[in-house]
This record gives C-alpha cells, structure tokens and sequence, in this order.
C-alpha cells in the first residue's frame, strides 16, 4: 500500500485525500483497508472521494463496469468515511447502469461523481 509516502498531505495543509485504487480499493483486504483507516485515523486525514478500481482510474472500457456492481464500491467509501464515489460512463447504455447504482448509493446517503474525461459520455455536447 503506498499510502503516505512522499510528502505528508497533512502538513502540506490538507484535509483529507483522493483514495485511488492504487492505494486502496475494492480489491484490498479487509486488512489492508483497515490499516488505511487507522493511518488516516492517526493523521486525522480524511477521504473526500474514492476510485474503487483501476478501470475508473484509467478511464478504460473496464470503467464502467462499477456501475453494474456499485455495492463493494459504496461498502469501500463507508469504511473509509468517503461520501462521494467517482465512476466511469463511456456509452449510452451506461446511463441505465449509473441511474440504478445512483439509486443504491442515495439510499445510503452517498453520492455517485463522475470526472469530465475524455472520451466519456461528457466529452462533447452532444
């Protein structure tokens, strides 16, 4: 887990942090989310947002499919007190995808954000 090394984000004078796969996510062991949290713990630092997998991170086909199982990416956020979780669209037919996980998550208070990336649904008006 890479988690804190390199300069320290608390003395840099920030709040809490972006937790990206790489670090943590759907993927990790209990143990090893456990130990995320006893260091944000301990640094008092929180998560603003989460990237559960690699494929939301690379903005690759396999992005959107944490729309089709949004469950283990809404358990990670809640562990890791995180209410908004960045997800991936790529095609039309994602919107039904993203709508239900929308749903789920808004019944646990948490919210579903999406970055304006290239190809994405968001890249173009139309």
């Amino acid at each position: 887990m890479l988690l804190y090394r390199g300069s320290d984000s608390v003395s840099a004078g920030f709040q809490s942090i972006c937790m990206r796969a790489s670090q943590v996510g759907i993927h990790s062991s209990p143990d090893q989310v456990n130990r995320a949290c006893k260091i944000l713990d301990s640094r008092r630092l929180g998560v603003s947002m989460i990237l559960g997998d690699f494929g939301i991170v690379y903005n690759n086909e396999r992005g959107p499919n944490c729309l089709r199982n949004i469950t283990p990416h809404l358990d990670l956020a809640e562990q890791l007190g995180s209410s908004m979780i960045r997800t991936c669209l790529k095609k039309q037919d994602d919107i039904a995808h993203a709508q239900a996980a929308a749903d789920e998550a808004r019944e646990r208070d948490l919210i579903l954000v999406h970055q304006c990336h290239i190809g994405s649904l968001f890249e173009t008006v139309n």
